[in-house]
């Protein structure tokens, strides 16, 4: 038995059923008549119809395909799954059965995504995607801004090796020393396996590289609008424009990203935390591994365990140096 199905061939229309209201465009969204569902199209004006009568049984066919492949593009745990296991079979860092196996992957809300427009994590994974509230232009600007290529580089970030692993240890080593959280240590320890697992070949398809790259201009120009709107330089607009002109920004991630720079949340120096944190760590580990002072697995273990702390303790911790009651920092880590 044949069904009747309608989408315009250029242009727009819109889709109102009884369940929800969408956007169609040519190729990628049509409507399909049901005696069961009222279903009501609008179209632009002088917008042509095509209309088309499709075999029952093709309509099914597809239709779990569909559902299979969008319910793959919008679940995370893939992407956390594969970091996991690298970091695990190439003997990085300890990961407890515990830490790899308990985390969530929540939903963000749409209010949520206007201050925080990628995904976020830590203890749990959460996911910026569309839902049913946000425009139809909101929805294709938050799955552009968060592509499975782009996410790649942010879940291992937010779970393991990065800020999952690191909660898991600091309630249970240490946890005098969170007293002394700082970005450096927080942020630094994440951008650090971004830029290690880069070099060890994590990232392998052009797809995937470039997602990462993405992610490497962000947390750049991160630091230089958030300092220059600080410095009293340039306007949140301004700082708007830039990510959009300069990183390749969606307007929308773009906006959301400003705001959540300057909600009071974040210290000024907060966004420089990230690279600088990762420098730290990558100067310490040409100091200690590269060399073979130290093995790699230790190296990260260490620390995890020593806790939250300036970076230059973690030094001081990993170096097992001894101190005088009156020292004072003075560690030049980017000298050759």
């Amino acid at each position: 038995m044949p069904v009747i199905c309608q989408t315009p061939p250029e242009r727009e229309a819109r889709v109102r059923t009884a369940a929800c209201e969408v956007t169609t465009g040519p190729g990628y969204v049509g409507s399909l008549l049901s005696p069961t569902v009222p279903t009501r199209m609008t179209w632009e004006h002088d917008c042509a119809q095509l209309i088309l009568l499709v075999e029952r049984r093709l309509v099914e066919q597809r239709a779990p395909r569909i559902r299979r492949l969008a319910d793959e593009l919008l679940d995370a745990s893939p992407l956390a799954l594969e970091a996991s296991r690298f970091v695990q079979e190439k003997n990085l860092v300890t990961v407890p059965p515990l830490a790899a196996d308990v985390w969530l992957m929540r939903m963000m809300s749409a209010e949520a995504q206007k201050t925080n427009p990628f995904f976020l994590g830590g203890d749990d994974i959460i996911v910026s995607y569309p839902t049913d509230t946000m425009s139809e232009d909101e929805k294709v600007q938050a799955l552009r801004a968060n592509n499975r290529h782009f996410s790649r580089a942010t879940v291992f970030h937010e779970l393991i090796p990065g800020h999952h692993l690191q909660y898991y240890w600091r309630q249970r080593s240490n946890r005098h020393r969170i007293l002394f959280e700082t970005p450096f240590w927080i942020e630094g320890w994440s951008l650090w396996w971004e830029f290690h697992l880069w070099d060890l070949k994590f990232t392998s398809t052009p797809e995937d590289r470039m997602g990462a790259l993405f992610w490497r201009a962000h947390r750049c120009a991160r630091i230089i609008f958030s300092l220059k709107f600080h410095l009293g330089e340039w306007t949140p607009q301004q700082c708007i424009d830039f990510l959009v002109e300069r990183v390749g920004h969606e307007r929308a991630s773009a906006t959301g990203e400003v705001r959540r720079s300057f909600n009071g949340a974040y210290s000024p120096l907060y966004q420089a935390g990230y690279m600088l944190g990762a420098l730290q760590i990558r100067a310490l580990y040409t100091q200690l591994v590269v060399t073979g002072k130290m093995p790699e697995k230790d190296f990260h273990d260490n620390i995890l365990k020593g806790g939250t702390m300036p970076i230059e303790m973690v030094r001081v911790h990993l170096t097992q140096e001894k101190l005088p009651r009156d020292f004072k920092p003075t560690w030049r880590f980017a000298d050759p």
